[in-house]
Parts: structure tokens; C-alpha cells; sequence
């Protein structure tokens, strides 16, 4: 690895890969290397867009010398067998979530990761925003947590191939775009429930395209989670503690928060940051790399277990109501 700046690969050549390609490109600490894809027309496309030379297909990405890290960014049903490939070569990796779409798959990946000693993280962006790694401390103004309410709806019109409708290539909404509430929710609240109740709806393909949950803990806390594929609305959270609220706009990549106090107060705190803000968890990796990490501590493996195993759960259970 260089000394000063990290040298990265990116798999995939989608939406998201090229939102972190751009965020790349502005990074002080980073070069974007080489990219590569199943298909070799789309990889070359790419790589002229943003400036690199160099297309791959996968083999040839993972055997090059001169690459810190990857960013894997394939279809969820890749996910796995592209990270197993990374970690057998020893190349650090940052795999789009979910990081595997079954607990097996999971339990292999870490088994490996531990064994060679190399960095792997999923890549939940949401929890290195600092209006997130802010959050707890600014929730001591509310009081106790009474009552969380968190959504993530967007409308993707219904397509059979659509990778979100695609049972083949590890589609669904809860994968996709639930696993941001979930996740927020358990940054706050953990997920050591005493009831969950779930509602999802699924597409004719089978995948999941809509779904609610509400999880009841201890003390009569709860945690009311909606997602969708098929409407639009505000991705929007709200705490509700015993003084009053915070609310947070596009929670997942936050850059405000306001507090309403039952006290009448109303105080918004502001965070500004360059473009999409993926550089907070590129930094992430920078800092685990370059002090010898093979996790995160905010994002490490047992996390990402433990959101895959609810996730599971919920598919499995669905339509239910269940007591845990």
C-alpha cells in the first residue's frame, strides 16, 4: 500500500459506482485505478467517463499488484463470491450492502476475513456522517427514547429484470433500501426486541416491495419502520423522546437536525459536506488501512450479522405477527 495516497479498484459499473467514483476523484488520500465489469464494453465506458484508463474484467482487477482496495458495487447475488475472491487475494474490500444475502454466505466470509487477517467492511455510509455520529450525544436534550419513526419510500416502476425485482440477482426492497431504517434503528435502539410485528407486500416476482415493522422493547419503547418501492415520500426520521423530538431529513446521508422541545425551543443544527458524501466512509477505510484494522469499529462484521439475521427474519416471518 502507499504511504499517502490509496490506490482503489471498483467493481461494478452502476449508479453507485459511479457516485463513489466521483467522490474518488475528489479525494485528496485516493486514485481511482482501475475498474472493472462482467461486461467489457460497459467497463471501458466507464473508466473513460471518469478519467481511468484502465478497464478489467474481474479477474484481472483482483490480480493487479498496485490496488489498496476495492469497492465492490455488482448486483446483490455477486456480492459474496466477489469479496471471497478479494479476501482469498488479500485486497481489502468495501462490499455495497447487503454485504451477503444469506447467513451461510456470511459466516464463510467472516471465518475467511479473520483467518487471512484482511480488511472487509460493509458499506452502510449512513453511520459516518457526523450528523449521525453526532446523534446520540445530541439526543440527551429529549430525554429518554419513547417512540422512533423512520421511512424510506422511493417509486421504481415495477420491471421483471429490474435488479430490485430480480430474485436472481439478490433483489428486494428490505436488502436495498429497508436495511437503512433497520439499521438507524439499531444504531439507537439495538435489536433485542420483545415484539415485532411485520407487514411486507411482494411484487409478482417474489422479492418484497413494501413493508412496515414495528418493534416493541422493553419499557413500551417502540420502533415504527416503513419502506417502499412503490411511492415516493421523505426519507425522514423521528425520535420522540419524554422532552420532545429531533427530526432528520434524508436521514440516510443527514446534513441537518432539528430539535423541537415540548419547552417550546427549536434549535437546527447544520452539517455541510462536499457532493454526495461518500468521503466519510472512504475515510473510514483510509484510517483502518493505514493503522493495520481488519474492521471497523463502527461497521465491523458482527454488525453486519446481526442487521442480515433480522433482515432474514423479517422475510421469513412476514405477514405475521410474531413474538420474539
Amino acid at each position: 500500500m502507499s504511504n499517502t495516497v490509496i490506490r482503489w479498484g471498483i467493481i461494478g459499473t452502476g449508479a453507485m459506482a459511479s457516485q463513489f467514483a466521483d467522490e474518488l476523484l475528489m479525494h485528496s488520500d485516493a486514485s481511482l485505478s482501475a475498474v472493472a465489469s462482467s461486461c467489457a464494453n460497459r467497463a471501458d465506458a466507464f473508466a473513460k467517463k471518469k478519467g481511468c484508463f484502465d478497464s478489467h474484467n474481474y479477474e484481472q482487477l483482483l490480480d493487479r499488484q498496485d490496488i489498496d482496495a476495492i469497492y465492490i458495487a455488482s448486483t446483490n447475488d455477486k456480492h459474496f463470491e466477489l469479496a471471497m475472491n478479494c479476501i482469498e487475494r488479500e485486497k481489502p474490500c468495501l462490499v455495497e450492502k447487503p454485504i451477503c444475502t444469506s447467513l451461510s454466505d456470511l459466516d464463510t466470509l467472516i471465518t475467511t476475513v479473520r483467518k487471512k487477517g484482511v480488511f472487509c467492511m460493509e458499506a452502510m455510509w449512513m453511520l459516518f456522517f457526523p450528523a449521525i455520529i453526532n446523534l446520540k450525544r445530541s439526543l440527551e436534550v429529549i430525554g429518554p427514547i419513547e417512540n422512533i419513526d423512520v421511512s424510506f419510500c422511493i417509486d421504481v416502476p415495477y420491471k421483471p429484470n429490474h435488479r430490485l425485482y430480480s430474485p436472481a440477482l439478490g433483489g428486494g426492497a428490505l436488502f436495498d433500501i429497508g436495511i437503512y431504517p433497520l439499521t438507524f434503528v439499531r444504531y439507537l435502539l439495538g435489536l433485542e426486541v420483545d415484539k415485532m410485528e411485520c407487514n411486507l407486500s411482494f411484487a409478482p416476482t417474489g422479492t418484497d416491495d413494501e413493508g412496515t415493522i414495528v418493534l416493541t422493547y422493553k419499557q413500551d419503547v417502540t420502533a415504527h419502520l416503513y419502506y417502499s418501492l412503490k411511492t415516493a415520500k421523505p426519507h425522514r426520521a423521528v425520535i420522540t423522546g419524554q422532552y420532545g423530538t429531533v427530526t432528520i431529513e434524508d436521514f440516510f446521508h443527514p446534513s441537518s437536525m432539528t430539535h423541537v422541545l415540548k419547552s417550546g425551543e427549536v434549535k437546527t443544527y447544520r452539517y455541510c459536506y462536499a457532493s454526495m458524501g461518500y468521503n466519510y466512509e472512504i475515510d473510514e477505510v483510509h484510517r483502518a488501512l493505514k493503522n493495520s484494522a481488519k474492521e471497523s469499529d463502527i461497521m465491523p462484521l458482527s454488525t453486519s450479522y446481526e442487521i442480515l439475521s433480522f433482515m432474514l427474519t423479517i422475510l421469513s416471518k412476514s405477514h405475521q405477527k410474531i413474538l420474539l
